[in-house]
């Protein structure tokens, strides 16, 4: 099974004021239930040279969960691409951008602290 990117993420309740009028009203609700933002080890330029890096050029016909169901064998490992290549979600993908898919991925995800 997949390592989720959520099981080393503290969930908190969020009851703050400043959201109650513009998310909590509107769904007639006074908390919610939510991840804290993760943290991930950057992999250091020595790092890098560990794994290795299958490089893919960007098009706007790709789709990140099949690349990493084709590379990794799970499509939930697209954050790891995303990670790896300092973007923060596929919309930081531009047309013919030159990005890497690191592997073996338990490499990788140990090496970024998962």
């Amino acid at each position: 099974m997949p390592y989720s990117r959520y099981n080393s993420r503290q969930m908190f309740t969020n009851a703050r004021q400043g959201y109650k009028k513009v998310f909590f009203e509107k769904r007639d609700i006074e908390q919610v239930e939510q991840y804290a933002t993760g943290r991930f080890i950057p992999l250091r330029a020595q790092a890098r040279t560990r794994v290795t890096n299958v490089p893919m050029t960007w098009t706007s016909t790709l789709r990140i969960q099949n690349i990493a169901h084709e590379h990794y064998g799970s499509a939930e490992y697209w954050w790891v691409i995303c990670l790896y290549n300092n973007k923060g979600s596929v919309f930081d993908f531009s047309e013919g951008e030159i990005f890497y898919i690191p592997k073996p991925i338990d490499d990788v995800l140990n090496m970024m602290g998962v």
